[in-house]
């Protein structure tokens, strides 16, 4: 399916003229790709995409005006029953709170408030809730991971979401917010599959919400996240470190691990 830039094709259906072949040669190419699905190696959880605040607006404004089409594009996304002739996508990554796609910088908790008694996570957009249980109506499959761009802006040095760094001394009211979090789509009848505790912790650009986090503060948030976690019913949902690029996973992620597993 295809959307072009000058609106000769919205959402064309450009399928190939022809079936794929996984068993023989195609006519055209250098090289083939052979399939070996009798070896397995590392597991992967699924294969998605990100559906941040201006992706729900825009998936919303669509079922108002186009129901059909709305539908249709979620079937064609998600859909993962064979022969549906679909991505089937089952993996959704979520924003907790603003994201660089947002229309304005938010949190679920935007007061000076150590306690969280504020946090509401009806701050969020309400169309973000609906279109992931749309989603979910389509993929019963759908694994949701929830993960912040960056804690509320009183948590850090900066005093805003934009760049700057946790506040040591709030890791501890940092993992409540994470809890909170993962407790607030409960409430929405969303079930979490796994949660980050930074969305890429070594970027600190200050024209959007990031959060710079070294290793020691991510795992010393990890470590107050996850027996939370435990306690309130979330032992089955997948805590994850180093949600960045793969050019430094031998060192970040190494070093995170590592700090977890002396302290363990």
């Amino acid at each position: 399916w295809s959307t072009t830039w000058d609106r000769s094709k919205l959402f064309a259906d450009v399928s190939p003229s022809k079936a794929i072949s996984f068993t023989s040669p195609g006519s055209t190419g250098a090289a083939n790709i052979v399939v070996d699905d009798s070896t397995t190696y590392q597991t992967v959880f699924g294969y998605g995409a990100s559906l941040t605040d201006s992706s729900a607006l825009v998936l919303s404004n669509m079922k108002s005006k186009n129901s059909v089409n709305y539908w249709k594009l979620l079937n064609v996304l998600f859909n993962a029953t064979d022969g549906a002739n679909a991505a089937g996508f089952t993996y959704l990554r979520v924003p907790l709170g603003a994201s660089d796609f947002s229309a304005t910088l938010y949190s679920y908790d935007n007061d000076k408030d150590t306690s969280l008694a504020n946090f509401d996570i009806n701050n969020a957009p309400s169309y973000v809730y609906s279109v992931i249980q749309d989603i979910r109506s389509v993929n019963s499959l759908l694994k949701v991971h929830i993960l912040p761009w960056s804690p509320p802006g009183w948590m850090k040095d900066s005093g805003t979401m934009d760049g700057g760094n946790l506040t040591t001394s709030l890791e501890n009211t940092y993992a409540l917010y994470l809890l909170k979090s993962l407790q607030g789509f409960q409430s929405k009848g969303i079930p979490i599959d796994s949660i980050s505790i930074q969305n890429e912790p070594q970027n600190n650009n200050p024209t959007y919400p990031t959060c710079t986090m070294p290793v020691s503060v991510h795992a010393a948030v990890g470590k107050a996240l996850r027996p939370l976690m435990d306690a309130n019913g979330f032992t089955g949902t997948k805590l994850i470190g180093y949600e960045h690029n793969w050019n430094d996973a031998g060192e970040y992620p190494v070093q995170l691990v590592s700090r977890l597993c002396s302290v363990a």
